[in-house]
């Protein structure tokens, strides 16, 4: 609470009649809106706790964003002045300079400046960030990323432009193949189509780990695992090394006796493939898209059970329905 005037030389206000309390703006102006009953009553001797009840009671209408309290003698008595900063509230949000990937949409979603939420300084230096870490992603290590704000007192909307200036995408630096599986690094990196030189993306990678592993489950490593792990960002070569990891886990054979399905049918058909994964939610998954096949064919009296066991010799984990 700031006092003025004489008040500045007291030790405390406490016990002072309150002859007028003002809701004004930052340049001193009045505030017309309905307020509910304070705590802080004209015509009452001046409490500070009753000052701070105010306070809460005020901020509990969420229209401010800041509040303090300014005291001075008037002719009978106190005049306290609540000092308002009232909010405004995100309305559009525009992106200029942005060049895909990522694309606006991706790029809106990482500022997460929703509309009708309160503007706050804070929120947007936040959402600025965001941002250049998405940019990050996408292989933009050298962008400036600015604001703008276009205030409408009238509605108390907060208009937002948002400045990219992207900057040369990085490319793939050195690459090291942390490989372990059966298939040589050159394989791995030739179903992975990443090579030194290349623009980087978030989407390469994603893609570049997906190939190679379903290329991995089609050798039977259903639980094989690959990652794209960044190094550090050389900024005077515009470079990102990266680290290709690929391990091929356990071999899974699939076994089926009584009726004959294509490989290809099967890998629709069991969830192991897809999933990448074995575990019984997933064996009895199969195992009844095993029996509804067999049924739309017309044997409605097909039943349908697995087991699993290890074949020791050639080291893999058999499934057999």
């Amino acid at each position: 609470m700031a006092a003025s005037g004489a008040l500045a030389q007291t030790a405390s206000l406490e016990g002072l009649r309150v002859a007028e309390i003002r809701l004004v703006g930052p340049s001193g102006q009045p505030i017309q809106m309905q307020l509910p009953k304070l705590a802080l009553e004209t015509g009452q001797p001046f409490r500070l706790e009753a000052e701070r009840e105010s306070l809460r009671q005020l901020y509990r209408m969420g229209d401010f964003a800041d509040i303090r309290v300014e005291a001075e003698p008037v002719e009978n008595g106190l005049r306290v002045d609540f000092v308002a900063q009232r909010n405004f509230y995100n309305n559009a949000v525009h992106l200029e300079g942005l060049r895909e990937p990522p694309s606006e949409a991706a790029a809106l979603s990482a500022l997460r400046l929703n509309l009708g939420e309160a503007f706050r300084e804070s929120a947007l230096r936040d959402a600025l960030e965001r941002l250049a870490q998405t940019l990050h992603d996408e292989g933009l290590y050298q962008e400036k990323v600015k604001s703008e704000l276009s205030a409408h007192e009238d509605t108390r909307q907060m208009d937002i432009t948002v400045r990219v200036t992207p900057g040369p995408r990085a490319r793939i630096g050195a690459i090291t193949v942390q490989n372990q599986t059966e298939f040589t690094n050159r394989e791995l990196l030739h179903h992975a189509k990443l090579s030194p030189g290349k623009g980087v993306t978030s989407a390469q990678f994603a893609h570049a780990t997906e190939r190679v592993r379903k290329f991995l489950v089609g050798a039977g490593h259903l639980s094989a695992r690959v990652v794209v792990r960044r190094g550090d960002y050389d900024s005077k070569s515009n470079t990102l090394p990266i680290v290709f990891e690929a391990t091929a886990g356990p071999k899974v054979r699939v076994e089926v006796t009584g009726a004959k399905f294509h490989a290809s049918q099967l890998r629709k058909l069991l969830p192991i493939y897809a999933e990448g994964a074995v575990d019984e939610d997933l064996l009895q998954e199969g195992r009844r898209n095993l029996r509804d096949s067999l049924e739309r064919e017309g044997y409605f009296e097909a039943t349908v059970r697995y087991a699993t066991h290890e074949d020791v010799e050639h080291g893999q984990q058999v499934i057999e329905y």
